[in-house]
């Protein structure tokens, strides 16, 4: 995707990877009622209203911000 810096991909994918691996391994570990719990605590942290429409690029936003909002509030490690 990076024409000029194809370390850039790498470090894109790795993190991407780290992401979801320990977002599944966080969220399975987590009874139904308490991930309803932190879920409903990240939004409220990201002031974040969910979207009338659901298109492609609208639900990257919407994850990005309340990940971002999840982290700065202290509901998940940062990764290095």
């Amino acid at each position: 995707m990076n024409e000029f810096d194809a370390k850039m991909d790498q470090i894109r994918v790795s993190a991407y990877n780290i992401g979801l691996f320990f977002g599944f391994k966080v969220g399975s570990s987590l009874s139904p009622d308490v991930a309803k719990s932190a879920l409903r605590a990240i939004r409220k942290s990201a002031d974040a209203q969910s979207p009338g429409v659901w298109d492609r690029q609208t639900q990257i936003s919407y994850v990005i911000t309340l990940g971002v909002a999840a982290v700065r509030a202290g509901f998940s490690p940062a990764l290095p």
